[in-house]
Formats: C-alpha cells, structure tokens, sequence
C-alpha cells in the first residue's frame, strides 16, 4: 500500500509483487529443485537423492481433538483425529495418515519417509460436562365442570409438584407437595385430602376446594422449576335460570341438479326457519319445518320441501330458483343456532355460442382463387375482392340452402364447386388482386373475426358480520362482481325480502332507495339495526352477470335476551401479571368488570402461601389491607416485590366482580434466587507463578485447587482458570462470579514465594487510553496497555466522546485547505486525549472521521470543528459557549447525550429511546420532617416534605410530588417515569432517630421496590471461611500486594525492553 503526502493511497497486488515457487507434487520439493536433481516434480515418490519430504514438511494440527480418554482413543475419534491432520496440512496424494490408541499420529508419504505428531498436539481430553437438570415443562391444570381439579404432571424431568389451592371453607390456600418415587409412582400426604389416580393425574375432588379459587401447580426437577406455572380457577356454580342449548349450524348442501339437501342438527334442535326464493319468484320465503317428540320433521303441505326417511329436508330443483342463497337457522326452543347454515343453488353452465373458424383461400396458377369455407358452425360467408375493370372492392355474400349447399348471387360471377369450395374465376378478378381477397365466415350474427366468447369469473363470497348494535355489515369482494344479492327479514316483517345492490362503470355500488340500506364511502353496505328484524338469517350471494359465488355469505342477528329481574355479572377479564423493569412483579387489573383481586404467593422465609384480596372502593380506587406487602401504585397497577417472596414458587392473581372469577387466573414463577446473588468466592492468598499474563496448566490446576479449599461451593461447581490468572467459577444453575488476576495471583522474584513490595495498581485507570478502565479488561481478557486490544464485543468508538472546544476558523466551509484541516486535526488531538495510534482525517467539509486502533469509528458532525472567518480571515467574534457537559432541562442526560441520541435537551419530557428519568435522577432528602402522626399526615406536614425534597433536589420542571399519608413519596417526572422514596428517609416524631441512621421509624406497611431511588441492593454473603482467622494486617497487607501484581509486571516488561 503506497500512501501519498494527502492520505491518499494505491496498492499493489501480491500477484505483481511476489512469486510463490511452485511444488506440483506437494512433496516439499519446488519444482525447479526437483528439475535440478533430476526428479519427476509431479510424482511425490520421486524425491531428490539423499533427501525426503519427511525431512521437508512439518504436519501440524490447528486444534487438538477432544476426546473422552486421551490414552484409548475410540475408532470414531481415531477417524476424527485423522481428518483433522488431513484438513490442517496439504499433504502429497498418496499419504497415509495413522492413529494409535494413544493418538500418537503417524505420516507416511509416498517416498516411504514418515513424520510423527505427539499426542500432546493431536488430542485433548474433553471437558466433562456437568449435568445440569432439565426444567420441567409445564403441568397440565384442568377444572372440571363438577368443580373438581385435575392435574396432569408432565411425562419427564419431574420430581415433584408444588400444588396450592384454597381449601374448600377455608380463607387462605395452602401448599401441598406431591413427590414421585424411583418407580414413577406419585404419592400425596395422607391428610392433603389429593387423590392419586391410576394414570399419574392427581384430583382435587370438588368438596375439597373452594370455588372461584386459584390452582396454581409448580412442577420441580430436583432444585430446577418449571419455568411456567400450571393454572385453573376453579369454576363458581351458575345460579342463573337454565338455558336452552343452542344447537349446532345446520348442513346445507346443493346438488349438481339443483336441489338443496338440509341436514339438521342431531340434538338441541326443535325447529328450523329454512329461507329460500321459489323457481319463478324474485322474493324468499321462509318456511318452518319442525320436530315432533317422536324426533320426526314435518314441513307445511304447501311449502314445497320434502322431508325424507333419514330426517334430511330436501327442497326440489324444481320448486327454488338458481343462482339464489338458501339459509337454515336451528332453533332450539327460543335459543337459535349461532351459525346459519346456507348454500347457492348452482345456476347451469350456459352454452357459449359457436364462433366459425376462418376461411381459407388459394390462388391457382390461371389467376383463379379458390375459397375453402368451414366445415360447421357457418351459415353465410362475405368474400371481398375487386372484380375485373373495377377499382373499388365489392362484398359477395353466399348462403346455404336448406340441404347445406352453398349458394352465391347469380351476377356475382362466383363458381360454387360440388365439393363445397367457392371459385373467384380469373377474368372475375382484377389483375394482381388475386391475394387481396377477403374472407369473413358467420354464424348467425357472429363471425370468424369475433374473439372467443368467454364465461364471466365465479366472484368470491362477501364477508357478512352482525355488529354488537344489531346491525349488519357487507363487504363484497373487489374484482369479478357486478352485483350482490341481499336476503334480510325487515323490522316488522314475518317474511323475507331479497334487494340487489348494484355496482356502476365507475365501481361505486347503489341500493334501492327504499330497501333502508345505507351504502358506505369505502364501498361497504349497511342494514341498520332498526331495519332488520331480530333473530333472523342475513344471506349474501355475490354475482358477477349471472354467474353466483360458489358460496353464500350468512349471519345470523340474535334476538335481544329477555328482560330478568336478575343483572347479569360480566366475567371480568384476567388480569396482566409481569415482571417490571426492577424485576418486581406488576399485576395490571381489568379495566373494567372487577370488583376484587384475590393475589397469592408465598412469602419470603416461609413454606405457606397466603392470599391477600385488594377491593376497589367507589371512587375506582384498589385498597389492600394494611399489612400487605403489595404495593398500589398510582397508575392502579399493584406492585409486589421479587425480594419479599419466596423464590421458586407460583404468584397468582384472580380477578373477581361481585364474587364471580375470571375463567383464568394470570400466573408467574418467582425465580430462585441464583447462587451467584448468594456467595462471592475469594482466593484467600494469590500464589505465586513464573509469568502471571501465561499460567501453565500446573499453575491453573493449584489455583483451582486453592479456590476450592478457600469456599464452600456446590456440588458441581466448575472452576475455569484463564492463561492471566482470572478465575471463572460456574455454580450449577450456570450463574458465574469472576475472581481477577489481581486477587488471585503474583509473580515469583527472587525466587519462588518471595513477594516484595510493589506499586499500587490503579484499577480504575484507563492505562492505553482505549476507553475502559484496566478492571474492565482485566476482567474480559483484553490487553490493558494495547489500545487495539479492548473487550470482545466492544469499541473504543462505543466509550469515547470526541469533542471539541474551540472551532477552527476557515475560509471556505465547503472546501477546507490542507493547512486547515491539519489545524482541525491539531485541535480534537490537544482536545481529547486519545490512544496512541488513532488517525484522524478531516473531510473537506470540515466533518472529522476518526478511527481507533481496535478499528471503530467516531465521527464530529463540521458544525463542531470549523466556524466561517467573517469579515476577513482572522477576525473572530464573541460566540456564545454551549456547554454539552451540562443537563439543560434538568432531566437526567446531558445535553450532549440528547443531541447524539435525537431528543430535546430542552424538554424534560424529551429524553433519549428506551430510557427514562427515574433511571438516571436519584432523589433524596437530608433532613426529615418532623409529623405529629407518622399514619397519618397533615396537608401542611405533606406539603414541608413536598418542598424538602425540591430543595433537596434539582428535578426537572413539570416534575409532580403526591406524598401519601404515611410519608412516603412518589416522583413523577415530565417523561412519565416514576421514583420513590420511604417514608422513613422524609419524615420522624420528634423521639425518632435520623433516618440516615437506618432504623425504620414508620409503623405503616409501604414498600419501596428494588430498582427504585430509594432501594438498596443488598451486599453479597461471604462464603464460609474453611480455614483460621485471618490477620486483618495480613490481609491488608495482601491486598496491597496483589493490587500492585499488574504495575510491577508492566515496569518489568518495560525494564526489559
């Protein structure tokens, strides 16, 4: 690559800068060696004398093979570990590669010589893979219409079942563990009052269990859970009146011949209101058939159907017009089926009219032309041709008598042969006329020009509904239609009527403008509610010309429920439950329809589960009881915190209005909580080792070891050490912590185990300036003192913020010299401070790209680098400084960090995707306000702390403060994201103590969630110690020294350079 004085390059390809010697045979010889000691170059057996490819080439492997046991490779790993030597190594043909049982690799080449690859480059042993159980699926929970409960425990990986459930008379649920033996055999404690069925389910009988209940069942693998939580509610009896079935939609069916077959459903069915048009008649008709107690139909004597020995209704082609729908409704006493049956009587395939084919003609060799006309479908023939002397063309029309001979006018001067053809004699014919003759055949007034005719496109069905007001809503296909065809019952009417909506040239449909229907703007067409009659079919049958939808389009309009003195109680819906952004769980009651939600869970520390009901009052407000632990947010969501409940155990959430349930209850596992949230492993002494940035294996295997006797892990825990000391511990539910270098290993100097006093080592320190800090990548295996080493996944780009304060003052905006782009240059350098090795290159606009040594890119927009010299070069003027370090609208981003992510930095509601205020501001108050009652507030007592907390804090403006009546408060800020802080951090009795202090003075039940300004996370808990006291000096003095490890080890690199 040749790079110009302007940055500018060229390269040169290696095909014009270098030449590869060539070895045709691949056996280690070039093939100008071979030629000068006389060998054939492209046979690897045929090596220079005195010489073979065994001394020439060098096989190697890219990555040892795993295998189970490295001193007995199996076949199949013989195999693997053969190809791999074939793939690494471009080997002479005829090369024979041989595994032993201990991997040990022989390479036999052509020449007969042989080279040999250890063991300790061919194979590795695999790393054995922990087992780790299997989650469950989830258990099947099913309420039966009895009112009982059945369980269905999934096939595999499950060793018990967690099942809670209220019994019946009881007000709380509780827990009942059901276990399965070695032999797969379930069994539940003898007073649990569970049943194990012979099949594996598990029954809560129906008198053991209360109804509009919660079932929730958590199915366990050992210490793993399923990961969703099985569920039923358990139903609440109807006290409702009974109501008639409704019966099933009727089969309509039409035949090729045109009659239509009725099938009516087999049970719940009394009577069916079958609509059809009579042949002849433009207007339906409905006609009730019925079912007597002998279960036999009997159809009105003048009505036309046919009721036959197996209980089909059949209306006869003759008796119903084609093309026309036919609907059945069942009945069910006053209970109608919700579907309506329907077909369309097939309307005959018309016969298309015959187009004649086209006359042929020949010009014989005397001038004559002799016409052939077509053999059937013609009944006339035009022959055009210009006769003798004339100039102007004449038209002959020839007939055919009655026997089927053509016959042409006597003074046409045309020959009809016996055979049919027609001749235009030669002295009949103007000269050099002959192949202008014209042919036309016909066939009534059609002719042999005319195109094909063809059968206009069966058009799709339209779609139909019946809207919740009554009223009903058409849509007719776009293509292939002209027409629909509307089959209602109107308002008052006890039978049918059938109104064609037409469509125009212009595709816009019309209606009769006495049928009541409203068409719409967007080609749809209405029947208004008041304009057609309760409990009636709709029928719909698109036609295109004459030519119906295979398919009718039905609905049927429900007749209004009769008047009860009993309200009916809409079931409410059921309710959301989720995990929110902190990982609390957020239940979302109904909108509407819900009078209580009855909430379950098991508390943190204990083993029973309670339910606790939130009611809302008059106002639509949920209260809770006093002592719960759920949360009411402002919003009317419900809060409950992850770290308050048990982890592995189910949360349910039933919906109820006025005592009636929703049909399912939201269910969440609360996850447990992972080992890596409980210990924190420490290396109680780093040991010391030859080269701390490249541990041998023995020195990895004695740390691993010494991590190991230092903390108690679990069984299975694995214990990786990387080639820089960092120490990986992976805890079997695949949660991981990570020891550093710093804290696990030193270097040997002056012999093994002696430590010497070294520097302290700034961890916080971003050392080759790459933008992270050398903690940062230390841990994540990066070079601390090479800025083109910086964590995997990750950029310099990512972390560092070019800027610039002071703009370069230039001539052309559009076009910068060399000398002020140099100058540009000069200023982000002295500006920023940058890894070593960062190019910058300044585009003529001004705009600056400027690419980091790991490769990522920033970029400064030119409205940062450069301002236009106005009124001649070098005369500047006062600009006003803008500040993108400072936080203009107070709403917890800088105002840099609003421009580059596009929102407003002068808007608190503006605030960059994805992310909120509540993220960022954490409000606090210093001094608490002093109450007279910490359950109950003055408005003067909430309006001090109100003002306490905007003196203390800089918020936003917009920002809104509600203090509740125990002092606790909420912040919501003008982007609508939510903080809070306790009651205790902002207000006491004059005997309390700080709050700062603390020690809870509220006796009021608010909780403040993880994740919220006011949340603390709680430290991790040491591992057990496994060995004696510690002396705080000595580990003190330890720490001091695995802190200076990486300093020393970069001077001594630096010394030895």
């Amino acid at each position: 690559t040749v790079t110009y004085p302007d940055k500018s390059t060229d390269t040169i390809q290696p095909a014009e800068t270098v030449k590869v010697a060539k070895d045709t045979d691949k056996d280690g010889f070039t093939d100008t060696e071979e030629a000068t000691a006389g060998t054939d170059a492209t046979n690897p057996a045929s090596t220079p004398a005195g010489q073979d490819s065994a001394g020439q080439l060098t096989p190697s492997l890219t990555e040892p093979v795993e295998v189970k046991n490295p001193d007995k490779l199996t076949d199949a790993e013989k195999e693997a570990v053969k190809k791999a030597v074939e793939d690494s190594n471009d080997l002479p043909e005829g090369t024979e590669v041989t595994v032993s049982d201990n991997g040990t690799v022989t390479v036999t080449y052509p020449d007969k010589s042989a080279d040999t690859i250890q063991p300790t480059d061919t194979v590795k042993a695999a790393k054995p893979v922990s087992e780790t159980p299997v989650a469950p699926s989830k258990p099947e929970v099913t309420a039966t219409d009895s009112g009982a409960v059945v369980v269905t425990p999934p096939t595999d990986n499950v060793t018990n079942l967690d099942i809670t459930f209220t019994p019946e008379g009881a007000s709380q649920p509780v827990t009942v563990v059901v276990s399965k033996d070695e032999n797969g055999i379930w069994t539940a404690p003898a007073d649990s009052g569970l049943v194990i069925n012979s099949d594996g389910t598990i029954t809560i009988p129906a008198e053991k269990v209360a109804d509009g209940t919660a079932v929730t069942v958590v199915a366990e693998n050992g210490s793993i859970s399923s990961p969703e939580v099985g569920s039923t509610v358990v139903p609440v009896p109807a006290v409702t009146p009974e109501t008639p079935v409704a019966p099933s939609k009727p089969e309509v069916t039409a035949t090729d011949s045109g009659a239509v077959v009725v099938t009516p459903p087999t049970d719940n069915v009394t009577n069916l209101d079958i609509t059809f048009t009579p042949e002849g008649s433009s207007q339906p008709v409905t006609v009730v058939v019925s079912k007597d107690a002998t279960g036999t139909w009997t159809a009105p004597a003048d009505s036309g159907l046919v009721v036959n020995p197996d209980g089909t209704i059949t209306i006869p082609a003759e008796n119903v017009a084609d093309g026309t729908a036919v609907t059945v409704v069942a009945e069910n006493g006053s209970v109608s089926s919700p579907e309506v049956g329907s077909a369309v009587v097939p309307v005959p395939t018309p016969e298309l009219p015959a187009i004649p084919a086209k006359p042929t003609s020949v010009t014989n060799a005397d001038g004559s032309v002799t016409i052939v006309p077509p053999v059937e479908n013609v009944t006339g023939l035009d022959i055009t041709f210009t006769p003798e002397g004339a100039t102007e063309p004449v038209t002959v029309t020839l007939g055919k008598d009655a026997t089927g001979a053509w016959t042409a006018p006597a003074d046409s001067g045309l020959v009809v042969n016996p055979d049919g053809t027609i001749t235009i004699p030669a002295d009949r014919l103007a000269d050099g006329t002959e192949g202008q003759v014209g042919l036309v055949a016909k066939n009534g007034d059609l002719t042999s020009n005319d195109p094909a005719p063809q059968v206009p496109e069966t058009p799709a069905k339209s779609s139909v509904e019946t809207n919740e007001n009554g009223s009903v809503t058409i849509v007719p296909p776009v293509e292939n239609v002209t027409g629909i065809d509307i089959t209602f019952t109107p308002e008052g009417a006890s039978q049918p009527v059938t109104v064609v909506v037409s469509k125009d040239a212009t595709g816009a449909w019309t209606a009769p403008a006495d049928s009541g229907l409203v068409v719409n703007p967007d080609g749809t067409i209405t029947i208004p509610a008041d304009k057609v009659a309760d409990g009636t079919a709709v029928s719909v049958v698109t036609k295109n010309g004459q030519v119906p939808s295979d398919e009718a389009s039905a609905t049927y309009v429900p007749a209004k429920p009769a008047s009860t003195d009993t309200p009916v109680v809409e079931v409410p819906a059921t309710p959301s439950l989720a995990l929110d952004g902190s990982g609390n769980v957020l239940i979302t009651p109904p909108a509407e329809n819900a009078t209580s939600l009855d909430i379950t869970f098991t508390p943190a520390g204990s083993e029973t589960p309670i339910t606790v009901t939130a009611n809302k009052d008059a106002t639509g407000n949920w209260i809770l009881p006093e002592t719960s632990i759920a949360v009411v947010n402002p919003d009317g969501t419900i809060s409950i915190s992850t770290s308050e409940m048990e982890g592995g155990t189910a949360v349910s959430v039933v919906a109820k209005n006025e005592g009636i349930p929703s049909s399912q209850a939201a269910t969440l596992l609360v996850q447990p909580k992972q080992t890596a949230e409980e210990l924190a492993p420490t290396v109680k002494k780093p040991i010391a080792v030859e080269d701390a940035s490249k541990l041998t294996d023995a020195e990895k295997k004695e740390l691993e070891d010494v991590v190991r006797k230092d903390n108690v892990l679990p069984e299975g825990t694995e214990v990786s050490v990387a080639d820089d000391g960092t120490v990986t511990v992976t805890y079997p539910d695949k949660s991981t912590d990570t020891i550093l270098p710093t804290k696990t290993v030193m270097d040997a100097q002056n012999g093994k185990g002696t430590s010497h006093s070294l520097p302290a080592y700034d961890l916080t320190a971003d050392e080759d300036k790459d933008g992270f800090t050398n903690e940062e990548e230390l841990k994540q295996g990066s070079n601390v003192a090479d800025a083109k080493s910086v964590p995997a996944g990750k950029s310099s780009a990512e972390r560092l913020t070019p800027t610039n304060d002071l703009a370069v003052k230039v001539k052309d905006l559009t076009k910068l010299s060399d000398a002020e782009k140099k100058a540009v240059e000069t200023a982000i350098r002295k500006d920023k401070d940058l890894p070593e090795g960062t190019q910058i290159e300044v585009a003529n606009d001004g705009s600056v790209t400027i690419t980091y040594p790991d490769g990522s890119i920033g970029r400064l927009p030119a409205d940062q680098t450069v301002l236009h010299a106005t009124h001649g070069e070098g005369v500047s003027h006062s600009l006003p400084a803008y500040d993108l370090t400072a936080d203009e609208d107070k709403d917890g981003f800088t105002n840099e960090e609003e421009l580059k992510q596009g929102s407003n930095v002068a808007d608190a509601k503006s605030v960059p995707a994805g992310k909120s205020s509540a993220e960022r501001l954490t409000p606090t108050n210093d001094l608490a306000v002093k109450v007279k009652d910490l359950t109950k507030l003055t408005d003067a007592e909430k309006k001090a702390v109100e003002t306490a907390i905007r003196k203390n804090n800089i918020l936003p403006e917009g920002t809104q403060i509600e203090v509740a009546n125990d002092g606790s408060v909420t912040i919501t800020y003008p982007d609508g994201s939510v903080d809070q802080i306790v009651a205790t951090k902002v207000v006491a009795t004059d005997s309390t103590v700080s709050p700062d202090s603390g020690v809870s003075q509220s006796s009021g039940t608010t909780k403040v969630l993880p994740g919220s300004a006011s949340s603390t996370r709680a430290a991790k808990k040491p591992l057990p110690a496994t060995g004696g006291n510690g002396s705080p000096i000595l580990v003190l003095s330890g720490l001091a020294l695995l802190a200076g490890v990486a300093m020393f080890r970069k001077a001594k690199r630096e010394d030895e350079n």
